[in-house]
This record gives C-alpha cells, structure tokens and sequence, in this order.
C-alpha cells in the first residue's frame, strides 16, 4: 500500500472535481482510531465541584435575563473557566478524535426545565448553531419511554432501535439523565477508521459511496445528491 496522506492532502484529494476517482490510499491522523488505541481517560473529562457551582450561577444568570432557550450562547450563560475548557472541546472534536464524554454533574437535582438549560448552555460552546431535529422543526427532542409503542417511533417507547448512523449534522450531542435497566447503549466509531480498513478490504465500496448519484430523503424532502460533492 502506498504511504499516507495527511488530512489536508487527503480532503484536497477528495473534494477536488478530479477526487473523484483518487482516492488517499488512507487516512492519517488524530480521527483515525480503534477501540484498542483508547484509554477512558483519553475522552473522558468529569467536571469538578468548582465546574458544578459556576454552571449553577451560569444558569441562575440565564434564568434572570427572562430569554427563551434559543437566546442562551456563552455570552448569556457565562462560565469563566469551564467555558475555555468547552471550547477545547470543540476543537477536539473537530480536529482530533471527534467524540468526548462528560461527566460530573446530577440530573437529578434539577427540573426538567432546568436540564435542558443546562444543556443547551454547556453546548452552545461547543457549536452555537443548532440543527432541525424533527418536521416540526425542534432543535431538541427526548429520548425516553413515553408508552407509545412502535407506531410512536423509538425514541418515545422501550422497543428498540435499530442500528443507524446520526447525519445530517456536524456534530451529535447527547444529554443522559440516567440509565435504563438495560439497553440503551450507543455505538461510536471512527469514520477515517472504517475508510482505511474499506480500502484495505473493500476498496470497491469506496467507489460507491463516492458516485454523485446518492439520493438522501430527511423529513418528507428528497435531496439530490450533487454532482460536484464527493461524500464518504
């Protein structure tokens, strides 16, 4: 196999009109990962009791200015030395290993409103700018058992889910306010991962997955892929 690529000659290589049809021979870099390179401690950050009191101020702050959850940004929901940390985050995620988990804090001790201030302020430092999660155009939807049944969809019932990947998105984020008796786990992997071993096994598929005749359906609307965007 010929040497690696960097990810800026490889995103070059991919997007260009004539990357079609060249692929890198692999992907090199901190996105590229298996399971057996990570320790927990690599992803995994838990917040500290002086984490815990500031977003508790932060969120007494947004409370105070009367705004709805749209309005809330880092500007209005302050956290002085969390805040820089989250931001390091952003960047992790998007030029290192792509994922982290945090931990620390105590669902329990907050409403539901609370809870989802708290969220939706923790991560407007990671990305600001939220996307549609349903026809009815919610930025954010709850995943529990709502006693619905199928015909409800997963997210509201205990039935379980199929595997799916999450798209349509630059980044996923999940709030867990606690555990089922069993189930619920997720499944993350590294997209540059799976690149290099469909090279090594099943270059074919690669091909495939690069033709710019993909259809994608979201929501009722159909989109067409377009000629001059290569995705993986």
């Amino acid at each position: 196999m010929a040497p690696g690529v960097s990810a800026d000659d490889a995103s070059t290589m991919l997007h260009s009109p004539q990357g079609a049809a060249q692929c890198p021979p692999k992907m090199v870099g901190s996105l590229a990962w298996d399971a057996a390179s990570l320790q927990e401690a690599d992803y995994s950050y838990k917040l500290t009791g002086t984490h815990v009191q500031e977003i508790n101020r932060a969120l007494g702050i947004f409370k105070d200015y009367e705004l709805d959850g749209p309005d809330i940004s880092p500007k209005t929901f302050p956290l002085p030395t969390l805040g820089p940390i989250l931001e390091g985050f952003a960047r992790e995620i998007h030029y290192g290993r792509g994922f982290v988990l945090i931990t620390g804090l105590e669902p329990d001790l907050y409403s539901d409103e609370d809870n989802a201030l708290i969220f939706l302020g923790m991560s407007s430092y990671i990305g600001l700018d939220r996307g549609m999660q349903d026809n009815r155009g919610r930025m954010m939807v709850h995943v529990s058992d709502q006693g619905k049944g199928p015909a409800g969809g997963t997210k509201a019932s205990n039935k379980p889910s199929p595997f799916h990947t999450e798209f349509f998105c630059d980044i996923l984020s999940l709030y867990v306010r606690g555990e089922p008796a069993s189930g619920g786990n997720i499944k993350i992997a590294s997209s540059w991962q799976v690149y290099n071993d469909l090279c090594k096994s099943r270059p074919d598929i690669i091909r495939t997955l690069q033709a710019p005749d993909w259809t994608f359906e979201r929501y009722g609307h159909i989109f067409q892929h377009s000629a001059q965007t290569h995705m993986l």
